[in-house]
């Protein structure tokens, strides 16, 4: 099976990649971020992978990676999966609040 991409979608495809975020594959490309959010889900449906890491994995499996290039991306997203994000703190909205004012006045009744 053969799959042919554009130089765009090959230039895209080796910055996500390398693990550039759309935000700055934008700006450097000059073109805005749902511009590269587009030409991703592009590459993936015609990679007919379902994450980052597939994509990589099956350009390499088409040929568009060589082999030293594919173990280095393959590292980066292995990475990424085990960056820690920073906990969502729950929003202090007035709903929460009076959730919280309810909470405090069962407890003092019971």
């Amino acid at each position: 099976m053969y799959i042919e991409l554009d130089e765009l979608q090959l230039d895209v495809l080796n910055r996500l990649a390398s693990g550039q975020t759309r935000t700055r594959i934008a700006n450097e490309l000059s073109l805005s971020e749902a511009d590269v959010k587009s030409i991703e889900l592009d590459i993936r449906a015609r990679l007919d992978a379902k994450t980052a890491e597939h994509m990589v994995s099956r350009a390499w499996q088409f040929g568009l990676f060589t082999r030293a290039l594919c173990l280095v991306l393959a590292l980066v997203c292995t990475l990424q999966m085990f960056t820690p994000t920073p906990a969502r703190l729950p929003s202090r909205t007035r709903t929460n609040i009076v959730r919280v004012l309810r909470l405090k006045k069962r407890d003092s009744v019971a």
